[in-house]
């Protein structure tokens, strides 16, 4: 669906900026201040996103793109907010629209009325629901379409370390009922993209808890830094559970983080055809008030949210878009160690021994030395100072 348009220098090179250059990333935000902290570190490359699927919804002009994206890049260096960029970037749009349908006048009722209905029916009911998943899952997907029960071969595993943990009192590591195969859609794309870069969320919530992260670690899940996770994690349950257990519980997430690293991460969204959800959509008098300045009623429609959209069952590959937009990392992307067995386990034990054992002899068998070595030089000192004592009597 999108293929053409990463192929777009304009774009690439956008997108490389949006990752690497302060001036992009860094703007204040306020009136999407929901989507948090963690969503802020990356927000500006997820609304370019969200704009060019908006663009590819409502307009699909590939031989005007171009522009649009150079228009887009001049609000991002001019805006110092993320919510001027998103009214920026509607703006946009609205103006796109009353160009195709011919439209000079804005200010007129009827013109208004054109503009929102053509836009309504473009992004509202011929628009999409979005699922953000992880990047291996792709190819899957378009050979076979999807099944919210896609997950559950993984679920088993899962649920088999959550009985572990759940032996030693702590309940809820995963902030998921494996038993419930139910997934979710948004219309929200810049959720979509970020659901994305956190799926599979059980993984998410395992390898961030507070409990073993000293500092807030969903950045390093989200640029697939998995290495430096799945090392903590195995240094807190070596320390709380006994061997066997540990061994059993590591193994298990360091192949599902091997199995994630096995390809670049990207952002995937899958986009399915609002008409194929009973869901009540918004109407367009909803968005229409007379006397209204026609680019705060197309903000308000572009910006409306249903959100969270409960889904079980299948999906045709025919019904399915697929958004795989490149993901630029901040950090490099850590190779997941190919093999792992009992052995580590030994190796760790011993290393503990070596580090609580040795090193401690070896620091008081040095200070052992020098007190040794201080004692016979004052011992030396006082001999040397009597002999000259008494030769001073003679």
């Amino acid at each position: 669906m999108f293929q053409d348009y990463f192929s777009i220098s304009s774009i690439k090179q956008l997108i490389g900026e949006l990752t690497s250059n302060p001036r992009y990333y860094l703007k204040s935000i306020h009136h999407h201040s929901e989507y948090g902290q963690n969503i802020k570190n990356n927000l500006s490359l997820y609304i370019f996103y969200d704009a060019l699927y908006k663009y590819k919804v409502i307009i699909d002009d590939i031989t005007s793109l171009d522009d649009y994206v150079m228009q887009i890049d001049r609000l991002y260096r001019k805006m110092s907010s993320f919510d001027d960029i998103m009214m920026g970037i509607h703006k946009i749009l609205c103006k796109s629209v009353s160009s195709i349908l011919e439209i000079k006048d804005l200010n007129s009722e009827e013109s208004k009325q054109k503009i929102l209905s053509y836009i309504y029916q473009k992004f509202i009911v011929d628009g999409y629901y979005l699922h953000g998943f992880p990047t291996i899952n792709e190819s899957d997907i378009l050979e076979n379409g999807f099944s919210s029960r896609r997950y559950e071969g993984h679920y088993s595993e899962m649920m088999k370390v959550d009985g572990i943990f759940r032996r030693h009192d702590v309940y809820n590591v995963f902030k998921r009922n494996f038993r419930d195969s139910t997934c979710f859609f948004t219309d929200d794309f810049v959720m979509g993209c970020f659901y994305s870069t956190v799926a599979p969320s059980y993984l998410c919530s395992l390898l961030t808890d507070s409990h073993y992260c000293k500092r807030d670690r969903l950045q390093d899940y989200i640029v697939g830094n998995y290495q430096d996770l799945f090392v903590d994690f195995k240094k807190f349950i070596s320390t709380y559970f006994n061997k066997k257990e540990a061994h059993f519980v590591s193994k298990i997430i360091h192949n599902e983080c091997r199995y994630l690293n096995k390809v670049p991460k990207k952002i995937s969204i899958l986009l399915i055809p609002r008409k194929m959800f009973s869901i009540k959509q918004s109407r367009l008098e909803d968005y229409y008030h007379k006397g209204k300045d026609i680019y705060c009623m197309v903000d308000c429609m572009l910006s409306s949210k249903i959100r969270n959209i409960s889904f079980s069952g299948t999906i045709p590959r025919s019904n399915i878009q697929l958004f795989s937009g490149d993901f630029s990392l901040k950090k490099p992307l850590f190779e997941m160690e190919s093999t792992f067995s009992q052995k580590d386990f030994e190796k760790e034990e011993n290393n503990k021994k070596s580090i609580f054992g040795l090193k401690r002899l070896d620091t008081y068998g040095v200070i052992s030395i020098f007190i040794v070595a201080g004692s016979m030089l004052i011992t030396l000192g006082i001999i040397i100072s009597i002999i000259m004592i008494m030769g001073g009597f003679r």
